[in-house]
């Protein structure tokens, strides 16, 4: 990826644009997990790669300092390697989450000299039968320990990344032990959001209160013991949820929102430019005064919002709640 659109005159000023940009790098995944927010019935069309060059470009020079890149699977893209190495020479730090399934001592080379800052691998169970069963993929559970055994010592900081929910809320213990003894530097934990599959399959994974106030006072003690090996995302973190505050969420198709469980969209970063959608939108000014609610308290059909039919939402929905029950 070319590095000239990089120019310092053509930089905006500090905070006239977000710290952080979560970039949701494809819709593309080879999993179609239970409690996914990001799976609906369609997609619009992906960007191709020289479009996603000028959203790289755009970015860099709105001095945004940190991309995390998520999805859909990352690695599914050719491109994403390139993108990562770009934004690296740039000196734009990159995260990345990914299922762990295409990650071998190959990739992890790669990743490794990308350079990324951080990698998060996602893990929902220290059982295999439920990993692999909420995943919807045999095999998954070892592919997630691989990656993080491979990616330990490799890559700066090696993360589970693990969402909690009413199947796996009582092994959290358990879980964060399990992540630490195969290298995790530490353990990311996220409460369930009912958006996409998981608005589908919310009796099954919403946390009840009572579940809720059980799991924060794990938590407590969790980092009583290992301090900050634990840390939480979301609105229940100590900073609570960065979304519109200091953050906001970049799709495959170019557009921009404020949440990645949310479908209401901004802008878009290939016609419009990031400090005016940041400084100016309606929607992100009430966001940082504090007047608009966090959009992952709440619940979304479809996180890509409108994209698809009431009747591709109910048969999509159907399957997706029969394999569910089929496998229980």
């Amino acid at each position: 990826m070319p590095t000239n659109c990089d120019n310092p005159s053509k930089r905006r000023a500090l905070f006239e644009t977000p710290e952080a940009i979560n970039w949701n790098y494809t819709y593309s995944c080879n999993f179609c997990c239970a409690h996914c927010y990001s799976r609906a019935p369609s997609y619009p069309a992906e960007l191709l790669p020289i479009e996603y060059r000028k959203l790289a470009c755009k970015i860099v020079e709105s001095n945004v300092f940190r991309v995390a890149f998520g999805g859909g699977e990352p690695l599914v893209r050719k491109d994403f390697l390139d993108t990562v190495t770009f934004f690296g020479e740039s000196g734009v730090e990159t995260f990345f989450t990914t299922n762990g399934w295409f990650v071998d001592d190959e990739v992890a080379k790669a990743l490794a000299d990308a350079p990324l800052s951080m990698v998060a691998v996602s893990l929902d169970s220290s059982s295999r039968d439920l990993h692999d069963r909420i995943r919807g993929q045999t095999g998954s559970f070892d592919h997630a320990l691989r990656a993080i055994r491979i990616l330990a010592g490799r890559i700066p900081r090696v993360v589970a990344s693990c969402t909690i929910h009413g199947r796996n809320v009582n092994e959290v213990r358990q879980l964060v032990s399990l992540c630490l003894s195969i290298g995790a530097d530490e353990i990311n934990l996220k409460v369930f959001r009912p958006a996409g599959n998981g608005l589908a399959l919310s009796p099954s994974f919403q946390l009840c209160s009572s579940e809720l106030n059980d799991f924060q006072s794990v938590v407590k003690d969790l980092r009583a013991d290992f301090h900050d090996k634990i840390t939480l995302y979301g609105p229940e973190s100590d900073e609570g949820c960065s979304c519109g505050t200091t953050t906001l969420t970049l799709r495959p198709n170019g557009d921009v929102v404020i949440c990645p469980y949310g479908n209401e969209k901004i802008g878009n970063l290939l016609s419009d430019q990031l400090s005016v959608i940041w400084t100016r939108h309606p929607a992100v000014v009430a966001r940082r005064s504090g007047q608009a609610a966090c959009l992952g308290t709440q619940s979304s059909p479809w996180p890509l919002g409108g994209e698809t039919s009431p009747v591709q939402e109910g048969a999509y929905v159907e399957r997706l709640r029969s394999r569910w029950l089929r496998e229980r």
